[in-house]
């Protein structure tokens, strides 16, 4: 029989715990952003031909307005956790460890990819649209 190095109350830390609420809603925030940045990229990549021939830009705008508001949601979402932190004293310090971790991320990413989906948004506002070959 081989024997372990560790202790029991080692052996009991390193055993999977349920996954939490907050932990979900925290690995949420941080890949919505990026998520919602690739959609945007590819869905508006793929309509740029559609609303030529429409002569129409609104479902270009459609695209990038979504795909912000979930950005914005992944904030929100972000800042709700690192809330959820401050007042619950019932997670685990570990929990709590991860939880802020996860939040402080998802608010980190849910800004840059805010910028980046705005930054797109420049050039389909100045942009004229043109009829393809």
């Amino acid at each position: 029989m081989v024997s372990s190095r560790l202790s029991n109350a080692e052996k009991e830390q390193a055993a999977p715990h349920p996954i939490s609420r907050d932990e979900v809603l925290s690995s949420v925030a941080v890949l919505a952003p990026p998520v919602s940045w690739a959609l945007n990229l590819s869905v508006s990549y793929g309509l740029v031909y559609p609303a030529a021939d429409a002569q129409s830009k609104v479902v270009l705008y459609a695209v990038q307005t979504l795909a912000m508001l979930l950005s914005l949601a992944a904030v929100v979402l972000g800042f709700r956790g690192l809330g959820r932190v401050r007042g619950d004293n019932a997670m685990s310090e570990g929990e709590r460890g991860r939880v802020r971790f996860l939040s402080i991320c998802g608010c980190v990413a849910g800004g840059f990819f805010i910028l980046a989906i705005a930054a797109q948004t420049i050039v389909v506002l100045l942009l004229p649209l043109t009829g393809h070959p």
